[in-house]
């Protein structure tokens, strides 16, 4: 595990921060997001995409704007809401650090331009919640900022609600510079679409398919909270304690495998 400071948030006078998710943290969200949609949503387009833990390497595999909403809300729920997936600000500053792999994708919000193709009723849909609210294009650049799915009757078979959470939703003419600064390869100015990281690209494949999924995605590999720097430092000397723990149980190990030989020399 890694702790990657972001930013210094003034407002709640404490830090953003990144952290990489252990294996076995990414074993049991995999686990835990493929029983919801067992239970919840057995049947649905939107959600057949690939998405598995990859034993070998420690990660999951697959991303999507649906699956990415479902393991979001699955960090969320085992943190109490102090740890969530990246949002476009987040992953950013991830990348300036130089966190990001270039080989692989991220999905990470959505836009909505006009109740048009692509995505024609979820684009409906969208601006339909936001009237009176927000102006078009509406920028969710955060899994956060996005509800449950709900089952709906169209091509993904799901409908995607805005949450309570609106604080990092930017519409209309800061919408637009918004999405001009951030994602310099975008195509398209209708319906909705992904807004996402292509192996390096920032909004290069402008993701159209929002339940399209393969196994170079990953989504939940690094989440996000703030904490003072106090706790901070803690949690930095919490993992290289786990660390020199583990280090210890393996120098003690060896020392008995030695010995043993040593032993067995005698007889």
């Amino acid at each position: 595990m890694e702790i990657i400071p972001l930013w210094y948030n003034p407002q709640t006078q404490k830090y953003r921060y990144a952290r990489t998710a252990t294996a076995e943290e990414n074993k049991s969200v995999a686990e835990a997001v493929q029983a919801r949609i067992a239970r919840e949503f057995p049947n649905v387009q939107g959600l057949k995409g690939y998405f598995k833990h990859d034993s070998e390497t420690g990660v999951n595999r697959g991303s999507s704007t649906f699956i990415g909403i479902l393991v979001n809300q699955e960090w969320m729920k085992r943190s109490t809401g102090a740890l969530w997936v990246p949002s476009v600000a987040e992953y950013k500053s991830l990348e300036r650090a130089g966190k990001l792999s270039n080989d692989v994708y991220r999905d990470i919000g959505i836009v909505a331009y006009t109740a048009g193709s692509p995505n024609k009723e979820i684009a409906e849909s969208l601006i339909s919640q936001a009237q009176g609210k927000h102006n078009v294009p509406i920028v969710v650049p955060s899994f956060k900022a996005l509800g449950t799915p709900t089952i709906a009757e169209n091509s993904y078979g799901l409908d995607i609600p805005l949450s309570g959470d609106t604080s990092e939703v930017v519409s209309g003419k800061k919408g637009q510079e918004f999405l001009e600064a951030n994602f310099p390869n975008r195509v398209g100015n209708s319906g909705v679409r992904g807004l996402g990281r292509d192996g390096g690209g920032w909004g290069a494949s402008w993701g159209v398919g929002l339940g399209s999924s393969g196994g170079g995605g990953r989504v939940g590999d690094f989440v996000c909270g703030e904490a003072t720097a106090e706790n901070l430092g803690q949690m930095v000397m919490d993992i290289d304690n786990a660390q020199i723990e583990m280090l210890r149980k393996t120098q003690k190990q060896r020392i008995d495998a030695f010995n043993q030989s040593l032993g067995a020399l005698k007889r």
